[in-house]
């Protein structure tokens, strides 16, 4: 996995914690942990899955946005997927 963190410009530093791109070139299993911040994320290549309860494999739209988590979330990238991340401070997202 291949994971580019970007600082946001000056005006949107208020808002947005990072500008995340995230490359698998082989197939992978991501743990996310719980967070408080709201997350846009938009798939450019490649297949996401959300593992759910017993396993189950959801597949996830190009894109989506995720809001305050309380428990460990797995995505299962296929090889060769993209996503660029939008991390937002805590009340960030509601300026949009």
């Amino acid at each position: 996995m291949i994971l580019h963190a970007y600082t946001p410009s000056d005006i949107l530093k208020p808002f947005i914690k990072a500008y995340v791109i995230i490359e698998s070139q082989d197939e992978l299993i991501n743990n996310v942990l719980p967070d408080t911040a709201p997350v846009l994320a938009f798939r450019y290549k490649g297949s996401l899955h959300y593992i759910g309860a017993d396993d189950k494999k959801i597949n996830l739209p190009a894109s989506s946005m995720s809001g305050l988590r309380s428990s460990l979330r797995l995505f299962r990238y296929s090889k060769n997927t993209g996503n660029i991340l939008v991390i937002f401070k805590k009340a960030g997202a509601s300026a949009f």
